[in-house]
């Protein structure tokens, strides 16, 4: 049977609980060597693991900003459409992150944002090394 709730009381009890639980503590990035290694940045499943590790580093060291998520993404999409709009699009999409990456770059975070940068090049210039190796 349905229940009538005063939407004040409600509000109130779930602002309560989060003061309760208190702020939300962000966990360092887990960086793993062999994981970043082992992977085959020439396929979609290894640009999105080097995406999602991106991520969770600039999410960790950057949350509040706005444009390292759209730089993430344009990456992914034009290592997507790799065939179709060719090498240039994936060389500029990993420019303008890594651009990004290094201008947030400090002495207490280098080295998690080094090995952002090292997935993007990856990312970047696996497909081009294995198509030089094909020929």
């Amino acid at each position: 049977m349905a229940q009538i709730l005063e939407l004040g009381e409600y509000r109130e009890s779930k602002r309560r609980e989060r003061e309760r639980a208190g702020p939300l503590k962000r966990m360092r990035p887990k960086i793993s060597d062999k994981e970043i290694w082992t992977k085959d940045y020439a396929t979609m499943d290894g640009v999105v693991f080097g995406a999602s590790l991106i991520r969770e580093i600039l999410d960790y060291y950057c949350p509040y900003d706005q444009e390292w998520p759209y730089l993430v993404l344009a990456l992914v999409d034009a290592a997507y459409k790799l065939e179709i709009w060719g090498v240039k699009e994936v060389e500029t999409a990993a420019a303008a992150l890594k651009a990004f990456t290094l201008s947030r770059m400090t002495a207490s975070n280098k080295r998690d944002m080094t090995a952002a940068l090292l997935l993007a090049d990856l990312i970047e210039k696996t497909p081009q090394y294995r198509r030089s190796q094909q020929n």
